[in-house]
């Protein structure tokens, strides 16, 4: 299967090696040596062109995760669904995204404007996109950082508050642990990847950028 590869800027010399080894193992279940460059990526989807221009279709979004080299290493080999099952979506998610005819495309950047996803850069970067929220954030942040998802939330006032905006702004799950790593649904106390924040930007902000679009199928 032929995956098509477009590149942004300077993005053939930063991302072809990684490219051609997702496309050349997509759907088949091997595992290839995967070049570390330097670069993050997260999975983006759309109807049209226009949903694939930015690092999320939301053009509310102002924070995004990403993964790094490492992390979508764990990518390569898989079909569409999996992809999507290993970043989180589940089964019931996957199968109205496909009926409703949606693309999928794997978006490259380079990682120098990535930030840790802990707690403190969580709220810090939240605190400077979102301003409105500010003060909120700084009220809630001492506690917020010690609960859990459930916890938060029955805490109420300020802290209850945030944990929500946050989950609606820029879907900060139930998985969401602020350590810098994502976990898996069958397992959350067990770190899986490096996980990053970055402010979310036309793909054309970057120097370098990469779209590597797949197919995803449910039977």
């Amino acid at each position: 299967m032929r995956l098509e590869i477009t590149f942004g800027g300077g993005g053939e010399a930063l991302f072809a090696g990684f490219a051609r080894v997702f496309a050349q193992a997509f759907g088949r279940g091997v595992s290839l040596a995967v070049p570390d460059d330097g670069f993050a990526g997260r999975v983006l989807r759309g109807t049209d062109d226009s949903a694939f221009r930015s690092l999320s279709s939301d053009p509310r979004r102002r924070i995004v995760f990403l993964l790094d080299t490492e992390g979508l290493s764990g990518l390569v080999g898989l079909g569409g669904a999996d992809i999507l099952r290993y970043i989180g979506y589940n089964d019931a998610t996957i199968e109205d995204l496909v009926a409703r005819d949606t693309r999928f495309k794997l978006a490259l950047i380079p990682s120098a404007a990535l930030k840790l996803a802990t707690w403190d850069n969580l709220l810090g970067l939240a605190a400077e996109v979102y301003p409105e929220w500010r003060r909120r954030i700084e009220r809630a942040a001492p506690r917020l950082c010690r609960l859990s998802y459930s916890e938060a939330l029955a805490a109420g006032g300020d802290v209850a508050a945030v944990r929500r905006f946050l989950r609606d702004e820029i879907n900060v799950n139930t998985l969401f642990a602020g350590d810098g790593y994502t976990r898996h649904p069958d397992n959350v106390e067990a770190p899986v990847w490096a996980e990053y924040l970055a402010r979310s930007q036309p793909l054309d902000a970057f120097d370098s950028s990469c779209l590597i679009e797949f197919p995803v199928s449910v039977l």
